[in-house]
């Protein structure tokens, strides 16, 4: 069933985000994570914004509408999700280390979108 993405169900999965960081990754609480989102609607209600500077957490705006810029690319994070699958970490290095390991060991045209 899809259910459209409103600024209540956002909300709600913005708590469930904080409690799997305190549950997994309790440091950022207190460094503060940084946050990728565009300015959708639900993005932007007062009550989505309040609860971020709650958590303090930072927001990093994503343009709007340009896939030149977009982060986002799916064909290169799906992949990366199968790699650390099953991982376990002991602290944030880690991941970042298995991370940019896996970066460094694909080719070039990797990267390249597969829509282009």
């Amino acid at each position: 069933m899809g259910l459209a993405v409103n600024a209540d169900r956002y909300s709600k999965s913005l708590r469930k985000v904080k409690t799997a960081i305190k549950n997994h990754r309790r440091s950022l609480l207190s460094k503060g994570a940084i946050l990728l989102q565009d300015n959708a609607h639900p993005h932007v209600a007062k009550h989505c914004t309040d609860l971020l500077k709650r958590c303090r957490w930072e927001v990093l705006d994503h343009p709007p509408y340009s896939p030149d810029l977009a982060p986002c690319n799916f064909h290169v994070l799906e992949p990366l999700r199968n790699a650390l699958k099953g991982c376990r970490f002991s602290d944030d290095n880690e991941v970042r280390a298995s991370v940019e390991e896996w970066f460094r060991m694909k080719p070039k045209t990797f990267f390249q979108s597969r829509y282009s």
